[in-house]
Formats: structure tokens, sequence, C-alpha cells
């Protein structure tokens, strides 16, 4: 069984609670995922302002590259994330490979027409 973390500015951290995920197809516990309290939540928003600073200066091109990795690794990872899509949700994994594999379609194609959504390149 699966531990899940929360990334927050960078760093896997703890709850002070864990949380049971469970299949409902089978209503088994498949993981334990930390619970965020409010302390967490404001660490996460205040690291997210953060990064949004030097983010947003990253040119189009390189965000581009970046996010087309993220596509690529999503792609990579399909049957993984197919898998924990079944066992979280109870999606068939049919539907489930189909989610995933569009998640990684939507990123590519975001790549592929960034210029065509009248964002200004750099």
């Amino acid at each position: 069984m699966e531990n899940y973390r929360m990334l927050v500015g960078g760093s896997l951290i703890d709850g002070d609670e864990m949380a049971d995920v469970i299949n409902p197809a089978t209503a088994t516990v498949v993981a334990k995922a930390p619970v965020a309290d409010a302390a967490i939540v404001e660490a996460a928003v205040s690291a997210a302002h953060a990064a949004f600073a030097s983010w947003s200066i990253v040119p189009q091109a390189e965000r581009g590259q970046l996010v087309a990795q993220l596509a690529s690794g999503i792609e990579a990872q399909s049957a993984k994330f197919a898998r924990l899509l079944v066992e979280e949700q109870g999606k068939p994994l049919g539907l489930a490979e189909m989610e995933v594999g569009q998640t990684s379609l939507h990123f590519a194609r975001v790549c592929e027409h960034g210029n065509d959504r009248g964002s200004p390149s750099r």
C-alpha cells in the first residue's frame, strides 16, 4: 500500500493526519494520503505565489519545452496512472487509459499551439 506525501515549495511533506484512499469498487483501502491543515495550505499558496514571479519571466518557448516534458512523462507512466485511477475511482481500465492519454495529448497540443492562444512570445 502506498503512503503518499504532498509537494509544497519543492519539498515532499507529510500531513498531521493520513486519510484512507478507498477503492469504491472493492471497498478496500488502496493507499494513504496526507491531509493538509490550514498551515500547509498557506505554505502551498505562498510557495505558488513565490514560484509565479520566476515562472512568469520564463520565455514562452522554454515553458513549452517544460510542458512537453510533462506530457512525455505522463505518457511514459500512463499505465501506472491508469491503474491509480482504477483503484481510487473504481473507473473501468479502458476509460482510465483514455483519460490519461487525453491528459498527455492536451499538454502536448498546448505546447504545439501556444502562440495561437494570443500569448505574446518572449
